[in-house]
């Protein structure tokens, strides 16, 4: 029996070596012979995926457009508001009230401007907010 068990390996092990399927592959980059299989690439496009149609795109347009008219309406009435309350104020009449003085300064401005001086007078200079400056660095060549 175990003669027989044998044999029957022995007999498995020479075929698969004469058998040239297995171990010999005599044409192994030959290009008829050998078929190579692709995979096809998933594409996954978002901007298909959430791709709005012309009609969304023409009403969110319109929903755009209406909000830049009701700020710039909102903007037009806040001026228009701030314009009337100082125009025939009681406090803006006569001399020594506000228009008075604004009309002064900017008369004062126009004549340094003029002389070639600073527009502003060295007080209001003193308390404005510093500018920051930006230090230059020499390059090196």
């Amino acid at each position: 029996m175990k003669y027989y068990i044998k044999l029957i390996f022995l007999q498995i092990i020479i075929l698969s070596f004469t058998n040239p399927s297995v171990f010999a592959q005599q044409n192994k980059y030959s290009i008829d012979t050998r078929k190579v299989k692709t995979k096809q690439p998933i594409h996954i496009s978002f901007k298909h995926l959430f791709h709005r149609g012309a009609d969304k795109k023409a009403a969110c347009a319109q929903r755009k457009d209406d909000r830049k008219k009701r700020k710039m309406n909102k903007s037009y009435l806040k001026a228009k508001q701030k314009y009337w309350k100082k125009f025939n104020h009681p406090k803006e009449q006569g001399k020594n009230r506000r228009v008075y003085r604004r009309m002064k300064q900017n008369e004062n401005r126009a004549i340094r401007q003029q002389q070639g001086k600073n527009p502003d007078p060295l007080f209001k200079r003193i308390f404005r907010k510093k500018k920051q400056k930006f230090k230059k660095t020499k390059s090196s060549e």
